[in-house]
C-alpha cells in the first residue's frame, strides 16, 4: 500500500440492517465442501414429485412411504426437523422421504441441477455434492446410472452458468447396515442371508468404493472422493464394525 492509498474500511456487521447483511453475505464468494444432495432439495420440488402417481407407485414398490399430504407447507414442517430434534437419527428421518422420490435418473438429474443453480444464486463458486448412490439403486437403476444422472445435472448447471459454478461428486458409503436403507441393502441381505450387520455393511461399503472407481473409469469425471454418511453413534469408522448385539 502506498502512502496515498487509504486502508480498507472494516465493515461493522452490527450496523447493517438484516437486508444489507443478507446481501453482503450473498455477495461473498463461497465454497460448499459438505453439501448433501438429498438434504438440499427444494421443498416445492419434493412436493411436485411426491404428487406424481408414478413416483408414488415406484416409491411404494421400493419400500418407501411418502406423506399423503404433499402440500409444500406441510412438507416443509416434515423435511425441516428444526432445533427441537432430539438426535441425529431423528434428524435424518426426512432423508427417507426425499430418497423415496429420487428413484429415477430424471429425478436425480433435476435434483443435482437445481441444487447447483441454487448454490450459484448464493454466489457459491465451488460445490462438493455428497450422497449415497446405494439408496437409489434398484432393478431399474444401476449405480452407474445414478452417478451419471447426478453428473449430468451438475454439468447442465455449469453450462448454463458458463462455468460460474464448479462442482464435484463425493460417493458415500453408509456407516451402518439396515434393510430399511433401501432396496439395495435388502438385496444384499437376500444374497447373504446369514451375514451379520457388520458383514453386510462391509459388503455394501466395499461395493460403494468399487462403484466410485468404476464410475471414474467410465467417464464420470466429477467423482473425486469417497465419504461416509449416516448415523455416527455406535458406528465409528473403524475396522471393528458397529457395536451391535445382532448376531
Amino acid at each position: 500500500m502506498t502512502e496515498s492509498e487509504e486502508p480498507a474500511k472494516i465493515q461493522d456487521l452490527a450496523a447493517l440492517s438484516d437486508v444489507d447483511r443478507a446481501e453482503l453475505f450473498r455477495a461473498l464468494p463461497k465454497t460448499d465442501l459438505h453439501c448433501h444432495l438429498d438434504g438440499s432439495l427444494r421443498v416445492e420440488t419434493v412436493a411436485e414429485m411426491a404428487s406424481d402417481p408414478a413416483v408414488r407407485r415406484l416409491a411404494e414398490d421400493l419400500g418407501y412411504t411418502l406423506p399423503e399430504d404433499t402440500d409444500p407447507e406441510k412438507l416443509r414442517s416434515i423435511l425441516r426437523p428444526g432445533l427441537n430434534c432430539k438426535s441425529l437419527e431423528e434428524y435424518l428421518l426426512p432423508f427417507d422421504v426425499i430418497c423415496g422420490v429420487l428413484q429415477t435418473s430424471e429425478a436425480l438429474e433435476r435434483a443435482a441441477y437445481e441444487l447447483a443453480m441454487d448454490c450459484y444464486a448464493e454466489n457459491v463458486w465451488y460445490l462438493e455434492v455428497r450422497f449415497a448412490p446405494q439408496r437409489h439403486i434398484h432393478p431399474g437403476l444401476t449405480g452407474l446410472d445414478v452417478l451419471r444422472a447426478v453428473d449430468d445435472g451438475l454439468a447442465r448447471a455449469e453450462s448454463e452458468t458458463q462455468g460460474g459454478i464448479q462442482s464435484v461428486i463425493l460417493v458415500c458409503a453408509m456407516r451402518n447396515y439396515h434393510e430399511s436403507i433401501g432396496h439395495y441393502h435388502r438385496s444384499v441381505r437376500a444374497v447373504f442371508p446369514y451375514g451379520n450387520e457388520r458383514e453386510l455393511g462391509s459388503q455394501c461399503s466395499l461395493a460403494a468404493a468399487h462403484l466410485a472407481v468404476d464410475a471414474k473409469r467410465q467417464g464420470v469425471e466429477r467423482v473425486v472422493g469417497f465419504d461416509l454418511a449416516g448415523a455416527e453413534a455406535n458406528f465409528p469408522p473403524t475396522t471393528t464394525g458397529p457395536r451391535s448385539t445382532t448376531a
